[in-house]
């Protein structure tokens, strides 16, 4: 009986990791299932917070507000950017820094933003996602700045991300999914209430 608890146990938490995926490409699938935070202001104005709805997206750093082609020179376009060819479009440059930390105000069940080096140069970049305080899950990719911004995505319940690279970047096309997803306490607090039960009936079974 022990044994097959253990094993449902070790399933309930596996099931919750397997369930987290990266997303590399800003399909039509997940264009649809996500919102967009625009970037407020004018040209070059500094900020650190985006809003979408009573969502807030929270940066440990100021960026500075950016137009391609204007301000920053290149970015992708489709498939490897949800920009239309040719298009203007606004990004976040976080001037001399190689890392960011971005915050969410709650979690939500996808997030994900385009990034950009500074250098006309292929350079790695890495994404770690977290609920809390525990990982859901990372990648890393190669980006390129000459025209070569690539999407950092995850599905998972996420409410915080760590973001760096080997170069100064922009950021741009934040976007998150909002579906309610368990906090990881409640995921610890059910392993603790079966791990209970199991206990509880091991001693009636003595």
């Amino acid at each position: 009986m022990r044994s097959k608890l253990v094993a449902a146990l070790a399933l309930c938490v596996s099931s919750t990791i397997a369930g987290a995926q990266q997303i590399t490409s800003p399909t039509a699938e997940y264009l649809a299932s996500t919102t967009l935070f625009s970037i407020p202001g004018q040209e070059f104005s500094s900020l650190n917070t985006l809003t979408s709805g009573s969502l807030t997206l929270t940066f440990n750093i100021f960026g500075g507000k950016r137009i391609v082609p204007s301000s920053w020179l290149t970015w992708s376009s489709a498939p490897e950017s949800e920009r239309p060819a040719g298009a203007n479009m606004d990004v976040l440059f976080f001037g001399d820094a190689t890392k960011v930390s971005m915050q969410l105000s709650r979690p939500v069940s996808i997030f994900g933003f385009e990034a950009e080096s500074n250098q006309l140069s292929e350079q790695n970049f890495n994404a770690y996602f977290y609920n809390g305080d525990v990982q859901v899950g990372s990648f890393s990719r190669t980006v390129n700045g000459n025209a070569g911004a690539r999407l950092f995505a995850f599905q998972g319940g996420i409410d915080r991300v760590e973001f760096n690279g080997t170069d100064k970047f922009a950021a741009a096309f934040f976007r998150y999914g909002d579906v309610s997803v368990p906090e990881p306490s409640s995921v610890l607090l059910t392993v603790s209430g079966l791990a209970g039960l199991a206990f509880v009936r091991r001693r009636r079974r003595a």
